[in-house]
């Protein structure tokens, strides 16, 4: 992934030069981990910009106000109990959410990967405190946003403002297609879907993860696995 990452880096810089000589950062910036920054924000802008194209007054909102973060694997990023304070966007790594019942058993709500935004939306968007834990499964480079600068984003940025208006309509789709497969599909046509669906995460994921999202103990996802490969 790391390797990936590398290589797009170099496949854009002629790209992202000359946006970052527009910039005016001095040579000891341009040097430093501003540079790397940049060019992570620069990335973020090409993924907006396949959803709609984002004007030059939309990028400048993106880099004053989202921040690159990095996390190792298995951390807690943000904890259930608490309002979450930060919207992110996965740049590279695997997130997951998930909720711990009283007797301790982790319930995993959701995973996802790079390139797409991932939090946990109603704590966030409407400040409510958060059921959900928000963690790395592997190493993580995020851009985030506080919650507080959202609302200036979602007004005075277009393709921002857009975007946020699809996220959520993604959002409430996939949660219900959820619903309606653990109503209408076995579990092995539910793994099956999510192999299909992510087959970048099955080697990087545990299966524990796996299958508490899909609603399965991990015994019957092993047998299913087996099925499978026979």
């Amino acid at each position: 992934m790391r390797q990936l990452f590398l290589l797009f880096t170099l496949c854009v810089f002629i790209v992202t030069n000359h946006y970052v000589d527009s910039l005016n950062l001095n040579s000891e910036q341009k040097l430093g981990g501003k540079w790397i920054d940049y060019i992570i924000l620069i990335y973020f802008s090409i993924v907006l910009n396949k959803v709609n194209p984002i004007s030059e007054h939309d990028k400048e909102l993106c880099y004053n106000y989202f921040e690159v973060k990095k996390f190792d694997k298995n951390t807690i990023i943000e904890k259930a109990g608490k309002i979450h304070l930060y919207h992110n966007f996965i740049v590279s790594g695997i997130l997951r959410k998930y909720t711990l019942e009283e007797t301790g058993l982790e319930i995993t709500t959701a995973i996802n990967t790079e390139p797409c935004f991932f939090s946990c939306y109603s704590s966030v968007m409407e400040g409510k405190i958060s059921d959900e834990n928000l963690e790395s499964i592997t190493n993580c480079v995020l851009l985030s946003v506080k919650r507080e600068d959202i609302d200036f984003l979602f007004t005075h940025g277009k393709t921002i403002h857009q975007y946020t208006i699809l996220l959520f309509h993604k959002t409430i789709e996939e949660q219900k297609h959820k619903v309606l497969d653990l109503v209408n599909l076995t579990a092995k046509k539910r793994y099956l879907k999510f192999l299909n669906q992510y087959p970048q995460l099955i080697q990087n994921v545990p299966l524990q993860h796996i299958a508490s999202l899909l609603g399965i103990t991990p015994q019957s996802l092993s047998r299913i696995r087996k099925e499978i490969i026979e």
